[in-house]
């Protein structure tokens, strides 16, 4: 096998040879060496940080069928990194209903939107079309544009992320909520509670802790109520990059024995929590 064979064909190694040869030139005989340094391309390590999953259980959900998705690639070899993809699919095999977004093909949705850019970057992506409500995995692939031998031989390598498991529920809200009319049920404000849960664990965050357990034509409507589930789903807001606090709630100072409860106060929480 030739050096360039070897180079070629050996994965993720790094290693010093040394040959020895032994030339005879009566009446002495001489023993000399020569090293041959071999330098291989490692692929970019990819991983996705949000949303957050594993292989065989995906972690909380979502409402969004264009969920935002972003990961992290890094590169031994410190190579600018020139390409990214997105993959999605409706097994863990990616073989059925399969969909890549590779930024060369379509930069739309991607940050960065440029190439190349520098190991060590987050890349974020926006889907532009809708994703079916069910499960998904999703994989992330980064390529680097190493260089290696005497000759400049291109040795591009892709990188890909571990697969994770995430799900897009098809959930829907009791009742369409309208001042005036709809009177504030349990059930509006639990669902909201278990919606905010979910989408909190979709982008890693822990459950939150509720004040008090509703009941049905028992439990009064509090202040501390309203102020927990925009507290709760600020969080996920935030690392999606929406606004959040005053700039994001109406009545945001809300007074206890004063502040009237209002079709937008869930209103507004139901479409932000569809959000993340």
């Amino acid at each position: 096998m030739s050096v360039k064979e070897f180079l070629y064909s050996t994965v993720n190694s790094t290693m010093t040879i040394t040959v020895g040869c032994n030339s005879f030139t009566p009446p002495d005989a001489t023993y000399s060496t020569f090293t041959i340094t071999v330098a291989f391309n490692y692929p970019p390590t990819v991983s996705i940080i949000s949303p957050t999953g594993t292989f065989t259980t995906e972690k909380g959900f979502t409402l969004n069928p264009r969920p935002k998705v972003w990961f992290y690639a890094t590169d031994k070899n410190g190579d600018q990194l020139g390409d990214w993809s997105f993959v999605i699919a409706d097994d863990s095999n990616f073989s059925v209903n399969v969909s890549t977004y590779q930024f060369s093909v379509s930069g739309s949705g991607w940050l960065p939107n440029s190439s190349p850019v520098s190991q060590g970057t987050t890349f974020y992506y926006t889907p532009q079309v809708n994703f079916s409500k069910t499960y998904h995995w999703i994989k992330a692939m980064v390529k680097d544009y190493g260089v290696l031998g005497g000759g400049g031989e291109d040795r591009t390598v892709w990188g890909t992320s571990p697969a994770i498991k995430i799900y897009i529920n098809p959930f829907t809200w009791t009742n369409n909520v309208v001042a005036g009319q709809t009177i504030i049920r349990k059930v509006h404000f639990q669902e909201l509670r278990n919606v905010i849960d979910g989408v909190r664990q979709f982008r890693n965050f822990s459950s939150c802790s509720w004040t008090d357990t509703l009941t049905e034509g028992q439990t009064l409507i509090r202040k501390v109520h309203i102020d927990e589930m925009r507290s709760c789903l600020d969080e996920p807001l935030y690392v999606i990059g929406e606004s959040t606090g005053s700039a994001k709630w109406s009545d945001y100072n809300i007074s206890a024995g004063s502040t009237m409860i209002r079709a937008v106060h869930i209103n507004e929480l139901r479409t932000e929590a569809a959000k993340p």
